[in-house]
């Protein structure tokens, strides 16, 4: 089944950002907003998508050392033997279950970061090696401002220009920005005007 992608909901943003980087260099990563059917129970399918996985990305923040779903997927994880990668995304105090595992430090470059996982998971180092925002066209990038900021209002322009700095491909950059919509709604609106 590929890997498991765990981390705080808090951090979607850039757990996302990160998935679709792996996804994009042919990484299978199971991450719940994407793989979980509408009226599967959630507990359930983490739990057998935990079970099927080869191993564990961790977005270690000071959210996710605190949350209990993520400390309850990696002892999971480590009990059964499975490998642990933590990618660290902000300074944080690792829980004690893996406060001996080597982790990736993402705070500073996270491109880098995303290459040194793929190179971890054995996979070709094909991240972005420069921001997204080169291999996004200016006309798309305008086509994703246009359709967000009827959402978000004028900052919609700020959000686009961080993002693409760091967004493995289009695809990506529009799930992550689709998160800072409230209403789901909304969101399917978004992605179809910016799609």
């Amino acid at each position: 089944m590929g890997w498991f992608l765990s981390y705080a909901r808090a951090d979607s943003v850039v757990a996302l950002r990160i998935a679709g980087g792996l996804k994009t260099a042919g990484v299978e990563l199971w991450v719940d907003q994407h793989d979980i059917r509408p009226s599967e129970h959630w507990d359930r399918a983490v739990e057998a998508a935990l079970r099927a996985a080869e191993g564990v990305i961790v977005i270690l923040s000071p959210r996710s050392a605190a949350s209990a779903n993520v400390a309850d997927e990696v002892s999971l994880a480590l009990d059964a033997g499975k490998r642990v990668i933590p990618i660290l995304v902000e300074p944080a105090q690792a829980p004690l279950r893996m406060t001996r595992l080597q982790f990736i430090d993402a705070t500073k470059d996270e491109a880098d970061a995303l290459r040194r996982c793929l190179a971890t998971l054995g996979a070709p180092a094909t991240a972005p090696a420069s921001p997204a925002s080169a291999a996004v066209s200016s006309e798309a990038l305008a086509r994703v401002t246009k359709a967000l900021t009827p959402h978000l209002g004028p900052i919609a322009a700020r959000l686009v220009e961080r993002e693409a700095r760091t967004a493995a491909s289009l695809a990506v950059l529009l799930e992550t920005l689709a998160l800072q919509i409230p209403a789901e709604r909304d969101r399917a609106a978004f992605r179809r005007a910016a799609g």
